[in-house]
């Protein structure tokens, strides 16, 4: 014959409710919850790191670009004005500033093709 104080499922719990290790227990419980959320924490701020290190990579990417079609079109300018003052400064030429200016027009012209 079967009693209730002999099923298992009927018997109450061998820690009373307020005891040392239920407590124990359920401060364990927490500090897994605040470890799981700094965790969490963590791994959110290092894809936010390596989110805005790529971004900067890319940044510095465009600015090296940038920076080599600024120098190409300094030295570019740089020769033109050399060639205008030779020109300018050779008395056996005729060239008058209007030729000087159309040359430049052109000049101008093809180089900015160059850059679209």
């Amino acid at each position: 014959m079967r009693t209730f104080s002999n099923d298992p499922n009927s018997k109450r719990s061998q820690t009373p409710h307020g005891s040392v290790a239920m407590m124990s227990r359920g401060i364990d419980q927490n500090a897994q919850a605040q470890d799981c959320s700094k965790l969490i924490q963590l791994e959110d701020a290092v894809w936010k790191y390596k989110h805005a290190n790529h971004q900067l990579q890319a940044n510095i990417q465009v600015l090296n670009l940038q920076q080599t079609a600024s120098d190409t079109i300094c030295r570019h300018l740089e020769s033109q004005i050399q060639e205008l003052l030779d020109e300018l400064n050779n008395p056996c030429r005729s060239m008058t500033i209007k030729d000087l200016k159309i040359r430049l027009n052109l000049e101008n012209k093809r180089f900015q093709e160059l850059f679209r």
